[in-house]
């Protein structure tokens, strides 16, 4: 059943207070320079979202986005689980070295676990994902 506008969501308040003290801390661990500095869209980000769990209750409206009785969507969660990162300087943790992925591919399994067109998709995504890494770093490295 959709919410309709004026009626007030329950939100839990231990995870109304959780949101409000994961949000204070990843903005005063990014004031301590532990990491490289916030964009001004993600200093707007905890901005906003901080003041309307404190007027709201929660920081979002659309029901299908997250759960009746959370403060932040799933996606704001994981936004700020990123900015977390990077505000403590940890980054991201995405892809492993290149070590590691040849040592899973190159692991052997009983046929009846990974067919080889298997490890043949896996392969030809990872050499995506490492292009597509490059780039972005390029991108990085150009515009700083």
């Amino acid at each position: 059943m959709p919410l309709k506008t004026g009626m007030p969501r329950d939100v839990d308040e231990r995870k109304k207070r959780k949101a409000l003290r994961k949000i204070r801390k990843a903005a005063m661990l990014a004031e301590q320079g532990l990491g490289p500095p916030l964009s001004d869209w993600e200093k707007q980000f905890l901005e906003e979202v901080e003041e309307r769990i404190e007027k709201f209750g929660s920081a979002f409206h659309d029901l299908e986005k997250g759960g009746a009785d959370e403060a932040l969507s799933s996606l704001q969660f994981v936004k700020l689980r990123e900015i977390d990162k990077k505000a403590r300087g940890k980054g991201k943790s995405g892809f492993k070295s290149k070590g590691m992925r040849m040592a899973r591919l190159n692991r052997t399994r009983p046929s009846h676990q990974s067919p080889s067109w298997c490890v043949r998709v896996t392969c030809r995504v990872n050499k995506h994902l490492r292009t597509n890494l490059r780039q972005n770093q390029a991108l990085d490295r150009s515009s700083a």
